[in-house]
């Protein structure tokens, strides 16, 4: 029994640490028409840039210290290929396996042409391989292969409707059955080819550090919660295409027809993709220094420096999402991604001079030797913000009198408090020393709400002034907020329907008229279109008839004739162009171009929207989330960073726990972190 429980263990740890994703493009699916191919390798080992020169042609690959395998690499004459193990089983020791074959395809192979030769010829002698080989060559094939011991089955990504193949660790022709990473993988790049979106940047930033649920579900960054019972606010699981176990990938981009072979060009990522910056690598020579110096990569070693700051809760597996992207500072992601990104740009430009110099291969040494120590010097001298940010939030900030609301402490970078000290009423007391107490708020007012809370080695407080907003008795409060600035919406209507609007916003709208024409409102005065201040509230009561008054202006009938169940009216908003800033008003209009179809809908609709040309925009995060018409949200589907063209987003419906939302009407929000409203 132990040793089946052993095994059994092995067995598993093995399934987890070669979880390798893997996939390949035709350049006909690429915005830049150049090949692609990406894999995020799983095996926790120091790893650098091995060059060889062993064969018909010199080449470079990933691979582990104090191995001569590599499991990712190209050549000079722009061949490139890297695996994913698959579930075949490999038999005949002595013979060529896996890293082998790579090798020796790396060595001697200039097509895939000439790899497929390889594979027919080995198929009569036999090999111990059990991968998924991708391929790409100087003449833009892009190629996926299942291998077993005696036989293969090619996937031509010419042959697809989209152009592009991807695979995990199983094999169609094995006997497997594909994984979340898989599916998550398949996503993605489908979205990204609709987008038309698919290069290197976007695979870096969208594929290689991608975490998923075993459910193959996005997990957003930052991510507002805690993942589990004990984990820090914000914290999430390294898990997914790029989980704790990864600790190297790559993004290889083909050359273009014009351009010689060896311009293929091997975006190198040494360490945990979380962490680790891609450097551009050449076959044409000895690595940088920064990927190779004498067995030990210094980019590893800075990169595995990085995950321990964005890493530091107890479990190393979790990160700190708000370490990697936040509104305030940005987020080491922030300046990860500008900085290749600026690589990425540089790297096409540099390719014109390569082609008019007269030593290419020169100035391409010269030019991945400076790239990498830039790559360094930014690993070793970044600033990612530690200090702990204390914060709170309640489920909800306004209601009527004895309104009970939840407070949760979200306070950021792993606190690890001891004590928390509430007062919700600013008198100075404490109202309560849980962490996420409960509080029912009597009297009507605004309130400023505190949260101080510590450790044996510091004490931190929170101060939110007039949080919280208590209104006299109504059946509905209606929050104006960013979500709501074209109409509100009044449901279930019954005459006399007492009903408080407030001005969520920090700027003045105009409630320009009432449709339909039928109701009216008391207090009888009010005139539109009507200017409502930013902090103000109105009190009224809504009538779906014209009521009866008598001489003190009491009413004494209404029309009780009229059809009130599930009644919906509409009250239009506008901005008050004189009151509203005019430089952020035209912004937030001239930006963005939105729209929804099918609307309404049964099971999901497709929001589409596209971004104005401002590349100065280019590190912008935009968070794309749906709200019902108390301006609560209900499901935030995604965070982007900013591109431009058309972006399409898919709901389906459901909250964020999966659940379908009830039929009515929904508002769907995008927020940037340089504009808070839209």
């Amino acid at each position: 029994m132990k040793k089946f429980i052993l095994l059994t263990i092995f067995l598993i740890m093995n399934v987890i640490y070669f979880a390798c994703t893997i996939g390949v493009a035709a350049g006909s699916a690429t915005t830049n028409g150049r090949a692609l191919l990406w894999k995020n390798r799983d095996i926790s080992s120091p790893v650098y840039v091995h060059y060889f020169h062993d064969g018909n042609y010199k080449y470079i690959g990933v691979g582990n210290e104090e191995s001569d395998y590599i499991w990712m690499g190209i050549n000079e004459a722009g061949f490139a290929i890297l695996n994913a193990l698959a579930s075949f089983n490999a038999e005949g020791s002595g013979r060529m396996g896996n890293g082998d074959t790579m090798k020796w395809a790396l060595a001697h192979y200039a097509t895939t042409e000439q790899f497929e030769a390889f594979l027919d010829s080995t198929n009569i002698t036999g090999r111990e391989t059990h991968a998924n080989m991708g391929v790409i060559d100087s003449t833009g094939a892009a190629i996926m292969y299942e291998i077993s011991e005696n036989n293969y089955w090619k996937f031509d990504t010419e042959d697809t409707e989209e152009g592009f193949v991807v695979r995990g660790n199983f094999a169609f022709n094995g006997g497997g059955t594909t994984s979340s990473t898989y599916e998550r993988s398949n996503e993605i790049i489908h979205q990204l080819i609709s987008e038309n979106n698919l290069n290197c940047k976007s695979v870096l930033h969208k594929q290689i550090r991608e975490f998923c649920t075993n459910d193959a579900e996005h997990i957003p960054v930052p991510f507002a919660g805690n993942w589990n019972a004990g984990i820090p606010y914000g914290y999430i699981p390294i898990q997914g295409i790029s989980n704790s176990g990864n600790y190297s990938a790559v993004v290889i981009e083909g050359n273009l027809p014009n351009e010689p072979a060896y311009f293929t060009t091997m975006w190198t990522l040494l360490g945990q993709p979380t962490a680790a910056i891609a450097v551009p690598c050449y076959a044409v020579g000895a690595p940088p220094q920064e990927t190779n110096h004498n067995g030990v990569a210094p980019l590893f070693t800075a990169s595995q420096n990085i995950k321990s700051i964005l890493c530091d809760y107890s479990s190393s597996n979790y990160v700190d999402s708000y370490k990697l992207l936040n509104d305030s500072t940005g987020g080491y992601w922030s300046h990860l991604f500008a900085t290749e990104n600026n690589m990425i740009n540089q790297i096409d430009t540099l390719r014109q001079e390569w082609l008019s110099s007269s030593n290419p291969v020169d100035y391409i040494l010269l030019t991945q030797s400076n790239f990498s120590a830039n790559a360094l010097n930014f690993l070793q001298n970044v600033e990612i913000a530690t200090a702990i940010v204390p914060n709170f939030k309640a489920d909800i900030n306004f209601g009527v009198s004895g309104l009970e609301l939840q407070f949760t402490d979200i306070s950021l970078h792993n606190p690890q408090f001891t004590f928390w000290n509430w007062d919700f009423n600013g008198d100075g007391q404490t109202d309560s020393e849980e962490q996420n107490p409960l509080y029912t708020f009597q009297e009507t007012g605004e309130f400023t709400v505190s949260m101080t809370a510590g450790n044996a080695d510091t004490t931190l407080s929170v101060i939110k002034p007039d949080f919280i907003h208590i209104f006299e008795n109504a059946a509905e409060i209606i929050s104006v907020s960013p979500d709501s600035l074209q109409f509100l919406t009044l449901e279930d209507a019954i005459n006399g329907f007492p009903v408080i609007i407030w001005n969520n916003l920090n700027f003045a709208i105009e409630i320009s008229s009432i449709n339909p024409a039928c109701c009216s409102f008391e207090p009888f005065e009010l005139e539109f279109p009507l200017t409502l201040p930013a902090g103000d509230s109105l009190s009224l009561r809504y009538y779906l008839s014209m009521p009866v008054y008598n001489s003190h202006r009491e009413i004494i009938s209404v029309d009780s004739d009229i059809e009130t169940s599930n009644a919906v009216y509409i009250l239009p908003i506008s901005y008050n162009s004189e009151l509203i800033d005019s430089a952020e008003y035209n912004e937030i209009n001239d930006r963005f171009s939105l729209s929804n179809f099918p609307n309404p809908f049964r099971n999901s609709t497709t929001i589409s929207f596209q971004f104005s040309n401002e590349e100065h925009r280019q590190n912008e995060q935009i968070t794309l989330s749906i709200y019902n018409v108390k301006g609560q949200k209900v499901k935030q589907l995604k965070t982007i960073n900013y591109e431009l063209g058309i972006h399409n987003i898919i709901w389906d419906g459901k909250n964020d726990f999966g659940k379908p939302v009830n039929s009515g009407i929904y508002f769907y929000k995008l927020r940037s972190d340089k504009i808070k409203s839209l």
